[in-house]
């Protein structure tokens, strides 16, 4: 708060927040005097009455900023939020970011006005106007700062490494900006990792075809589709996006009542290998060398060793009373005496 007294040249380019309070500015909060060819170049969060130069402003005269400001409230401008109309405000500039305007969402030409940033560095503007910083932070450290130039692509400055964080995938929140315009703090976000993806393809239980366990990202998917279906068998194609070529156990759910099966898994490089597997519920149970392949499932028809241990005793019984009725049919009837 600046109740008496004269500013002259002042600049700032570190970030000014209040969590739960108004009037926030680049230079001042409110400003009851004059504040005269200051120069603003930050990020400014608040409620109420934020600007880029002062959250309120008597007397603004000849100042610049280049600001982005975070607020859901009323009262917001890249100059100031807002000013005592009985006081002053003449030949300020801005740079607009997010469609700002100068003063309370209005513009005035000599006033607040807008201009390119071309335009502004044509004229003598401090060195740090003109030098854009991208800060790269994990929480509360800093891991790389990168000096770049107005409009330069992110992509010319490769971010670094985001920090390990376990059992987290990280990477970091960039802006939506193509292009450096702003001393943009980039932070890294975490998200726990998924450790069991499930196919869109499902069964008519409505369970899905396939699950496959592994440590996954927020973008890792799983895509299953169906080649050919058919009374004796499946041909599937499976992918997984972001597949670093390692290695993961695969659930199958094959159709209800298929209990004898056998399994094929072809891979990328078109290698056909017979897998073993293991039952688990419903479930076939195998490890897959990669996380894309093509899976062929054969139904087994054919009676099983163990049914016919159990029929051919059967089988030998009615053999014998088969024999036994011809025998009785062939005996010949006793003659008179």
């Amino acid at each position: 708060r600046m109740d008496l007294g004269y500013l002259l040249a002042c600049e700032n380019y570190g970030p000014v927040e209040s969590t739960n309070g108004d009037y926030v500015g680049g230079i001042a909060g409110t400003a009851q005097s004059v504040l005269r060819s200051c120069w603003s170049k930050c990020a400014l969060t608040g409620g109420k009455y934020v600007g880029g130069v002062a959250g309120y402003a008597t007397e603004l005269y000849n100042c610049t900023s280049l600001v982005l400001i975070t607020s859901d409230e009323n009262w917001t401008g890249a100059v100031a939020g807002d000013w005592d109309r009985t006081g002053s405000l003449s030949g300020n500039r801005f740079v607009p970011l997010e469609g700002q305007a100068g003063v309370d969402g209005i513009s005035y030409a000599g006033q607040a006005q807008p201009v390119s940033f071309e335009e502004l560095a044509q004229g003598n503007i401090p060195d740090r106007f003109r030098q854009f910083i991208l800060t790269y932070q994990a929480e509360d450290t800093v891991v790389e700062q990168v000096t770049c130039t107005y409009g330069d692509s992110f992509s010319d400055h490769p971010a670094p490494e985001v920090p390990q964080q376990e059992g987290c995938f990280g990477a970091w929140a960039m802006p939506e900006s193509t292009q450096v315009d702003f001393d943009y703090v980039i932070s890294a976000c975490y998200t726990p990792y998924t450790t069991t993806l499930a196919s869109a393809a499902q069964r008519d239980n409505g369970r899905p075809v396939f699950l496959m366990e592994g440590t996954f990202d927020a973008n890792a998917q799983l895509d299953a589709a169906a080649q050919t279906q058919s009374e004796d068998g499946e041909v599937w194609t499976v992918q997984l996006n972001g597949d670093d070529g390692s290695a993961h156990t695969v659930r199958f759910t094959p159709p209800d009542g298929w209990s004898k099966l056998s399994l094929t898994l072809s891979t990328t490089d078109g290698k056909e290998t017979p897998i073993s597997w293991q039952q688990d519920g419903s479930c076939c149970v195998f490890s897959a060398p990669t996380g894309s392949f093509t899976l062929h499932l054969n139904r087994d028809t054919a009676p099983s060793p163990l049914l016919l241990l159990l029929l051919l005793p059967l089988a030998g019984i009615v053999l014998l009373f088969l024999i036994l009725r011809r025998r009785k049919r062939k005996k010949p009837s006793a003659q008179p005496a």
